[in-house]
């Protein structure tokens, strides 16, 4: 038996903000305003440059009491809706411990905004033990997984989405 390939650094950091450009991108076709954390904007992006480029904010709103916002601007990708306040935040975890964007997750709980997790579906278990969790019962029902796979999916359906209302010129 062989034993486990170890990833490089370079496969995991590549890894992490694709999947984090492609949220990126999904929010910015989607009308969001987009933003990634301070440590994460020099990171490239496939030939686009880098995340801070392709996020249409370079600082995060306001929102709410400075130790919430500060609580925020970690989180791999948040989107802003019109009024200024988070629609959607995700945390992209290829390898780290789910626990840690659970935590940040339970910190803006009182919002009504959408909380995911993005990983390989080989992971998928662990979020729903680690969700489990009496520590995270006010986020439960809150908390969405889903696949790199399925993210890739409707990332590519939605680029060919736009590319062909741009062609046909419809309203929207």
């Amino acid at each position: 038996m062989r034993p486990a390939k170890k990833e490089t650094e370079a496969q995991r950091e590549f890894s992490h903000s694709y999947y984090q450009g492609i949220v990126v991108q999904i929010g910015n076709l989607q009308e969001f305003e987009t933003h990634v954390p301070a440590q994460d904007r020099n990171r490239a992006f496939l030939s686009k440059g880098t995340l801070g480029n392709l996020a249409s904010l370079q600082e995060i709103y306001p929102f709410s009491w400075a130790h919430i916002v500060d609580c925020a601007k970690r989180i791999d990708v948040v989107w802003f809706n019109a009024r200024r306040m988070p629609a959607a935040l995700f945390e992209v975890e290829h390898s780290t411990n789910m626990r840690n964007s659970l935590v940040k997750y339970v910190e803006l709980q009182d919002f009504r905004t959408k909380m995911v997790i993005i990983a390989d579906e080989s992971r998928s278990r662990q979020f729903e033990q680690t969700l489990s969790m009496t520590a995270f019962r006010p986020i439960q029902g809150h908390v969405r997984f889903i696949s790199y796979e399925q993210i890739s999916r409707y990332h590519s359906n939605l680029v060919k989405m736009k590319v062909l209302e741009s062609k046909l010129n419809l309203p929207h």
